[in-house]
């Protein structure tokens, strides 16, 4: 099950073209962060990783945004995003400004 798994994320994101927005969900403690780890160390392209549970300075800072081009200024400026990354938000559900921003992600992310 868990290869199969690896398998199905590593095809949804492997395409740099692809402008997904892939959330995913489950019980606590059954590997969802260490499977989107392994796949993002797997298929080579440059990503960052933000822990929204532990790091409480950038959750406050998603969650002070005022917009989606007030987030992408944020993520570009001070957290030094490169267009065309990966961006992995483990603990998401920690900062509700993020659920706001989806469709952006899926529209307006480069």
């Amino acid at each position: 099950m868990q290869r199969e798994l690896h398998q199905i994320l590593k095809s949804m994101i492997s395409n740099p073209e692809n402008h997904e927005v892939i959330v995913i969900e489950g019980a606590r403690q059954v590997g969802k962060s260490w499977l989107v780890a392994s796949v993002l160390q797997d298929i080579g392209r440059h990503f960052n990783s933000f822990d929204l549970e532990k790091d409480h300075k950038i959750r406050r800072e998603i969650n002070e945004t005022i917009d989606f081009s007030d987030f992408q200024t944020l993520m570009l400026d001070r957290y030094d995003v490169k267009p065309g990354s990966i961006l992995f938000f483990d603990e998401a559900q920690e900062c509700p400004k993020l659920a706001g921003y989806i469709k952006s992600f899926k529209e307006d992310w480069p």
